[in-house]
């Protein structure tokens, strides 16, 4: 039977990171855990990989949201197989059951499973989202988007089994969701080269699963074509910020999308006011000093990702950014720190 891995990020959240452990101690062979916390739950970490000697528990600076520690993560961890989970998700009964068959009889590099993404104790909506979950460690890289899918070598498998899937339980979830949208400011300042990628992106969510795979389905390569003619007809350029009506309709899409998925009319109606809230927002975004920067960042983080932009894959990077800023306010204001201490430090700008 194969080794399993499961790699977890935490900052703050001891309880529920132990509770998902504690849940998944039978069928892992190891508890990789990246560590963002502030010393009382560091301390309730530690206190506890004591007594389960599966964790292993890494250090890091908090940057916010975990998705740009993503590939030191999968690099500490020492299976073939890694199940990667938030704190707040949980594995159905069905899927913890039967997830070492799946790995034991597959050559696929990585699974997708529905996530049922409100569920309030124990029941469920109709809403779900694709997401790889399960991956052979080596075979997935991760750029440390916001929300991101990751870029699989080799071949997917999605799930359907009925019984096997993940929660993401309302009750546990973070409270990381401001968060979230401060770094919009960086990443949903998009060009027509992103544009186009975050698209895709979002296709694999609800309709395909993996980037790359969207991009070779049918309906990829028809949204992927119409992407382009639409690029060609109206003389647009890869690098050039999108207009006002392409963020209205990217934004109108994404709602929309929800909207279909739980089968709400109610939230079909709030579509069009919250996509031009959106662009609103971009539009103040837009107006402030730093706006050029900003967008110039964008434009290098959703070509390349934050994780090879700042090096966050490296062993080394980890450690330096650990000592220099352990004790300091971190989070998604340090994320932005990093990011425009580096633009200008390629771009020959003074800090």
């Amino acid at each position: 039977m194969p080794r399993l891995s499961v790699l977890i990020m935490t900052r703050d959240n001891a309880k529920n990171a132990i509770d998902l452990i504690n849940g998944l101690n039978s069928i892992a062979e190891e508890f990789v855990v990246i560590e963002g916390s502030g010393k009382r739950d560091k301390g309730i970490m530690k206190r506890y990989a004591r007594k389960n000697r599966k964790v292993r528990i890494y250090n890091s600076v908090a940057l916010g949201y975990q998705d740009p520690l993503r590939m030191y993560g999968l690099g500490k961890c020492t299976s073939e197989w890694v199940l990667h989970l938030d704190v707040d998700e949980r594995l159905a009964q069905g899927l913890k059951k039967n997830l070492k068959k799946l790995i034991s009889r597959t050559n696929a590099s990585a699974f997708a499973f529905k996530r049922y993404e409100e569920v309030h104790n124990g029941r469920k909506t109709r809403f779900f989202t694709w997401q790889v979950r399960l991956l052979r460690r080596g075979r997935v890289t991760y750029r440390g988007m916001v929300h991101e899918s990751p870029i699989i070598k080799g071949r997917l498998e999605r799930v359907e089994d009925p019984d096997m899937y993940l929660e993401h339980v309302v009750d546990l979830k973070e409270k990381k969701e401001r968060e979230y949208h401060k770094m919009h400011k960086f990443d949903h300042r998009l060009s027509y080269g992103a544009y186009n990628r975050s698209m895709l992106n979002y296709l694999s969510r609800f309709s395909s699963s993996g980037d790359e795979n969207a991009r070779r389905s049918l309906s990829g390569r028809v949204l992927g074509g119409w992407l382009r003619f639409y690029e060609a007809i109206t003389l647009r350029k890869p690098d050039e910020e999108i207009s006002g009506f392409d963020y209205f309709f990217y934004y109108l899409v994404g709602n929309l999308g929800y909207a279909i998925m739980m089968k709400s009319p109610g939230i079909a109606l709030r579509s069009v006011p919250g996509a031009i809230s959106e662009v609103k927002t971009i539009n103040r975004w837009k107006s402030e000093p730093d706006s050029k920067e900003y967008f110039e960042i964008s434009k290098i983080i959703n070509r390349i990702g934050i994780i090879r932009y700042l090096k966050l894959d490296k062993e080394e990077t980890i450690r330096i950014l650990y000592a220099k800023y352990k004790g300091r306010k971190q989070g998604i204001a340090l994320l932005f720190e990093l990011l425009k201490a580096q633009y200008r430090k390629d771009h020959g700008v003074s800090q």
